[in-house]
């Protein structure tokens, strides 16, 4: 599904039938050079009981056109507990947590017209976050893209006088 505003931004979400492939017992890293056999099909969200072994959820990703010289992410709605992401060979990115988004910016990492890899390594912490909460990637995970030059946060701040 492709998302596109009038302000710049633009998202494309994968949705669960759209090509995740799971490696329970990584061979390597990084995780693509899993043999074939390893990696089965599956769909996100996934919520499964690691016993703190590494699951590693892989996708291929290609840039849409339009959108080169723009800054690239990823969006995680949720991962749960300790993420790594890669892009093709490269860490492009990791967090701890389980139930915030969180963005991985992967500009450079992937190009116009060329196929590249994300592979997501997660590893459950049971009790370290929530201890009845399995892991792996429990919500949506998309793409966007913003302008190279953009606003990212706003702050304002609100300050009374005496009167």
């Amino acid at each position: 599904m492709a998302i596109k505003s009038r302000n710049g931004f633009s998202g494309k979400l994968f949705c669960g039938e759209c090509g995740w492939k799971l490696c329970r017992k990584p061979s390597g890293m990084p995780f693509e050079e899993a043999a074939e056999e390893e990696w089965e099909e599956t769909v996100i969200p996934l919520q499964q009981p690691c016993q703190e072994e590494t699951r590693v959820y892989a996708r291929e990703l290609e840039l849409p056109r339009g959108w080169g010289g723009r800054r690239v992410f990823i969006r995680f709605e949720g991962v749960c507990c300790d993420a790594s992401v890669y892009c093709g060979k490269v860490l492009a990115g990791t967090h701890y947590g389980g139930f915030v988004s969180w963005d991985c910016e992967i500009t450079g990492l992937v190009h116009e017209g060329e196929k590249t890899r994300l592979s997501v390594a997660v590893r459950d912490d049971p009790g370290g976050i929530c201890s009845f909460h399995f892991g792996g990637i429990i919500r949506d995970v998309k793409m966007f893209s913003v302008p190279a030059c953009h606003i990212s946060r706003l702050h304002a701040r609100t300050a009374f006088d005496a009167e």
